[in-house]
Formats: C-alpha cells, structure tokens, sequence
C-alpha cells in the first residue's frame, strides 16, 4: 500500500514539475508573442506614416507636373508657328549619322552627300517625346510619323530597315558618278534640318581646295547685321593672295583670321594664311583655312575645332546664288559661326546663328 501511495506521488511530482516547466515556457513564449507584436505595430504605424508622407509626394509631384505643363501649354499656344515649330523640334533626340569607306559624319543640311567612295550606310535614330495625356500628346508629338513618306529604289540597297524609331539605308556598290535619289517625309525634313525633302547620294573623285583660292579680284564688298559693311582688297604674287579690309564700324570678324588687318593665303597642302599684320606688326606662321582634298565631314584645328559640314551648298547673296562649302567652326564642343566659300572667290559668307556676313559685290582685275 505504501509503495503504491509511494508511486502516485512520484508521479504527481513529475506531472507537477512538467506542468510547471510548460507553464514558465508559456510565459516565455507569450512574453515574446506579445514584443513581436508590438514590432509589427511599431512596424505598421510607420508604414501608416510613410503612405501619408508618399501620398503628400505624389500630390506635389503631380501638382508640379501639372504646373510645368500648364506653363509648356501656354508657351506653345503663344508661341508664333516657326518658333513653336523650333520648340517641338528640341522635344525629338535626333542623331543621324552617315558611314563610308573612310569617313563618318552629320546628313548635311542640303541633302547632298558627296562622296568618295563603294559603300555608304546612312542611320537615323529619333527618341520620340515622353507620353502625356491626349492634350499634351497631340501638341508635342507633331513629327512621330517621320518614318512615313519615305521614297526610294530599295532595289539599289543592300540592307534597309525602317520602324518607329530608326532608317537604315546600305549601299554596299556604289560606282563612280551614281546618283541616288531618297525623299522623305516632312517630318523628317523638318527634324534633320533639311533645307527640303530631297537627299542625293553623289559618288565623285574629291576636289581640291585650291580652287577656292580667290582669282583674279581687284575687291569684296561684304555687308551683313553683325558687321556693318567692309571690303577685302588684294594683290596677287605666285599664287599668294595678300588680302587686306577696309573697315567699316565695329568689324570683328572681317578675315579669315579673325582680328587681322591684312593676311596673306598660300596653296600648301591646303589653303593656308601663311602671315597676319596689325598694325606695323606682322606674324608669319601655318594656318589652315581648308585641307588640300575637300571631304565631307573631314575635321582640322587651327584655333578652333573646324568640320566640312557641306558641299555644294546654295547660298542665296546679292550677287547670285553661288555654289559653295560649308566649314564649321567648333569652341568647347558648341558651334560658334559658319563660314562659306566658293570656286575662285574664296570667303563669301559667315553666319554667326544671329545673323549673316555676306558678299554683295566684287571687283575683277581687268
């Protein structure tokens, strides 16, 4: 008897110390319950409080939205057509990009690529304007339809792709004088700059730039909104042109070197200005005006970074529309002026992007 009593008590005690190891892990596990739920209070009230401060984000950042584009609206309704033209233009990233054998360069504003050579790839790559509302689409995304229109003999190339966002045209067999004719869409006109809708592909030999030497000129008038009107007077020596301005007010950029009151050009592997004077001071020095071989898209530096930006280019002036070159001028990676020249008359014109040097009259020697 007393061995089962013995028993039952040994088995209450073992009952008693489980129940009491359970009920102090129970403690245990509540009192961690109830940290990791205050966390997630904790937790929760600051996700509560950064939805508040996001939601009064988003309605800023939407009120600003809405301002910026209450004020492009208004600037574009405003705006004079050619001007807003200009404005929904910069709206478009656009890179075109022309490849020959050697050389690689912008599609020059005329249209006309000139060139040297069996094959030419012509790329475009336009970044449309981001999306808006239907308003604000329908104002800004004038020129999407720029792949549309396009006009050529695919038959000629040797790869052609067109989507919404590039051309790509490959000729891989040119021969010497072809001629290939592309027309695009106003859109595209209007996006490249181009003077009209036409590009021409022209295979040619190079031409020196010794024939834009000036010849046989007594004189050149010039006269435009940035200089008033001056004159360039010569006198000729074995195929040196000393050249020299009459200066009229505020005359700045009157020669090829700018600043000079009298320079002297030389044929030399170019055209060069081989000397300057101001004054009784003279300078002599190699100044290259145009390399000896006339290339679209070739680049020298004298002072400033200069690229042969076009050929053929027909430029309206007083004295008729001549056939010239067009070098731009480069300083720190913007564009500061562009100068022209044509066949035996040399510099004709300068612009300056505010306004234009041009020749509006010329002397011969008789």
């Amino acid at each position: 008897m007393k061995k089962t009593v013995y028993i039952i008590i040994g088995i209450l005690s073992l009952l008693l110390l489980v129940m009491g190891s359970n009920y102090s892990k129970l403690q245990n596990n509540q009192t961690i319950l109830r940290n990791r739920v205050y966390e997630l209070e904790q937790a929760h009230a600051e996700i509560k409080s950064g939805l508040r401060v996001n939601e009064t984000s988003n309605q800023n950042l939407q009120e600003e939205n809405d301002n910026y584009k209450l004020i492009v609206k208004r600037l574009l309704e405003h705006e004079h057509y050619s001007d807003l033209s200009k404005i929904i233009r910069k709206t478009y990233d656009v890179k075109s990009l022309v490849t020959t054998d050697d050389a690689s360069f912008e599609v020059p504003r005329n249209g006309k690529i000139i060139v040297d050579s069996e094959s030419l790839a012509i790329e475009i790559n336009i970044e449309l304007p981001p999306d808006f509302d239907e308003e604000f689409n329908d104002m800004l995304h004038l020129y999407d339809r720029f792949n549309f229109g396009l006009m050529l003999d695919k038959e000629l190339t040797s790869d052609y792709q067109v989507d919404k966002k590039r051309i790509y045209i490959e000729y891989d067999k040119l021969e010497a004088d072809d001629r290939i004719d592309i027309y695009v869409s106003n859109e595209l006109q209007t996006l490249l700059g181009l003077s009209d809708r036409h590009i021409e592909i022209i295979n040619r030999q190079t031409e020196s730039s010794e024939a834009y030497l000036e010849k046989n000129l007594s004189l050149k008038e010039f006269g435009g909104f940035i200089t008033g009107v001056y004159s360039h007077k010569f006198d000729y020596d074995n195929k040196t042109v000393i050249q020299s301005v009459d200066r009229g007010p505020n005359v700045f950029f009157n020669l090829d070197y700018e600043g000079a009151q009298s320079i002297d050009y030389k044929f030399d592997r170019g055209i060069k200005v081989i000397s300057k004077r101001i004054g009784s001071q003279e300078e002599y020095f190699d100044f290259l005006i145009l390399p000896e071989q006339l290339k679209l898209g070739q680049e020298w530096t004298n002072r400033r970074r200069c690229v042969l930006s076009a050929l053929d280019y027909q430029l309206e002036t007083a004295i008729g529309v001549l056939d010239t070159i067009e070098v731009s001028h480069f300083e720190n990676g913007f564009l500061v002026f562009k100068k022209y020249y044509a066949r035996n008359l040399g510099l004709v014109a300068t612009d300056y992007g505010n306004g234009w040097d041009k020749i509006i009259k010329i002397d011969y020697t008789k």
